[in-house]
């Protein structure tokens, strides 16, 4: 993959330099500034500034002269934006026809001198063509007779004023100098050249436009690619990937600065890693921290394992008053419910978990976190709870990542430094209908912002309002 899309930058950019070769040929504009341009001189500005320097390629190198006796170049530069094209331009209009003497000569010794050719440079004179020398002993108006041998063409734009186009110089020595051109045969000659290279062009950028759209597609699928392979996909990479969480979770509480000795972080996040990724829905429950009074040192993930608390004597089963049971049972009506065709509270198959204990295997289904991995009390003060998220935020980060949930449920826990982490706005968060309900769907996950589950409410609005929801938008 690496290899491939090496391969085809390198052809983006030799397409690239091939449409810069084609577009960006030396423009050179030499303006006869001599007296006898007065009448016609605005019309020339004009011409040069809207006719010629607008249409310009960005990129391009643009020399301009004005010439009488001598030839005197008053700008030489890249159009790189908008600036360069005004500042252009505004030079040309500061332009006055008021130079003593027309010598055209000057400008064939510059292109000689110069070896200029019709691979980099596009020239042009304006001119009305009259020529008076210093003493004033000749004056006369050129003729094409006069450009032999430049491959030159005139155009005559206004009634005294000519555009020499040297569009398509092709040879510019002494001994071309000698050499007499047929000017209809050079005129046939550039409009030939000038399709073929039309051709061409049009060619160069229809293939740079295909290349560049291949390449954008292998980017994105490769990035999209890179993206998910750092997510976990089977049983045992999610294990792994767990135990990697522990770790970190474990190193971060030891090297605290203000770590309290006296506790231990407790380890949250999938039970069954199989069963989460068998189940329909990819649940995250998301709360504040977990109770323990004794100073943690276990795992939330054994604690809920149905196969922990049914088969060892001393466990203490997670619904039960005593294993927080408020907030687990909440947590488990809503979770099944959602998992098993979005059965509302009232449902005979949702009846009280006592007379279905099959349901607990549902918290074998699910993930659950906390935002503060170690343990606190009863209560949670929310400005508290935020502080500690700064703290916990990478790991917090990570889990979400790796478990690449579809549904997330923040119970009192969606707060801006969290939404803004996943590229939430609150703009973004819709209000669901009889409830207190906010949320959003981004990127194929669907967010709910609701009351904490162990809180004392109208037990089954809440929980039908979070399964309906669900229901709704997924």
């Amino acid at each position: 993959m690496k290899r491939t899309i090496l391969i085809l930058i390198n052809i983006f950019l030799l397409g690239f330099c091939f449409s810069q070769d084609l577009d960006n040929k030396d423009v050179f504009v030499f303006i006869d500034i001599s007296g006898s341009m007065y009448s016609d001189f605005e019309k020339v500005k004009d011409y040069v500034n809207y006719n010629i320097i607008d249409n310009i390629d960005p990129g391009t190198r643009l020399v301009l002269f004005k010439f009488y006796e001598k030839n005197v170049c008053f700008y030489d530069g890249i159009m790189e934006n908008e600036l360069s094209f005004q500042y252009a331009k505004s030079l040309v209009n500061s332009l006055k026809a008021n130079g003593p003497w027309t010598n055209l000569d000057n400008i064939k010794i510059y292109l000689q001198e110069n070896k200029l050719s019709v691979e980099n440079s596009r020239i042009y004179i304006l001119s009305d063509g009259f020529i008076q020398e210093k003493d004033f002993a000749n004056e006369y108006y050129v003729t094409d007779e006069f450009w032999n041998g430049l491959g030159i063409i005139s155009e005559r734009i206004y009634d005294k004023f000519y555009l020499y186009k040297f569009d398509k110089v092709k040879f510019i020595n002494e001994d071309s100098l000698n050499t007499q051109l047929n000017s209809d045969d050079t005129v046939v000659q550039i409009e030939e050249s000038g399709k073929s290279n039309s051709v061409n062009k049009g060619y160069f950028i229809i293939l740079f436009i295909i290349l560049l759209i291949i390449l954008l597609i292998i980017l994105v699928k490769y990035f999209a690619t890179k993206k998910s392979a750092n997510i976990p996909k089977t049983p045992k990479e999610l294990e792994k990937f767990q135990k990697e969480i522990d770790r970190e979770i474990n190193d971060k509480h030891r090297l605290s600065k203000n770590r309290d000795s006296s506790i231990s972080p407790i380890y949250d996040g999938i039970v069954n890693e199989k069963e989460y990724l068998k189940a329909k829905y990819k649940l995250l429950w998301i709360l504040k921290e977990p109770y323990d009074q004794d100073g943690g040192g276990w795992s939330l993930r054994e604690i809920l394992n149905p196969s922990y608390y049914n088969h060892t004597e001393e466990a203490i089963s997670p619904i039960s008053n005593e294993g927080g049971g408020r907030t687990n049972r909440n947590i488990l009506f809503i979770s099944h419910g959602i998992l098993n065709g979005f059965l509302h509270f009232e449902n005979p198959n949702m009846e009280y978990i006592n007379n279905h204990p099959d349901m607990e295997e549902t918290f074998s289904k699910i993930a659950r976190i906390n935002i503060s991995k170690l343990p606190g009390g009863t209560t949670s003060d929310n400005s508290e709870i935020e502080k500690k998220y700064e703290f916990w935020r990478g790991i917090i980060l990570r889990q979400i990542k790796g478990f690449n949930p579809d549904v997330i449920i923040f119970g009192n826990t969606f707060f801006p430094a969290l939404m803004h982490d996943l590229g939430i706005n609150d703009n973004e968060m819709k209000s669901y209908p009889a409830s207190n309900l906010l949320w959003c769907k981004k990127k194929g996950c669907l967010y709910i912002s609701a009351n904490h589950p162990g809180i004392w409410i109208d037990r089954q609005d809440y929980i039908n309002s979070i399964i309906e929801l669900c229901r709704d938008n997924l």
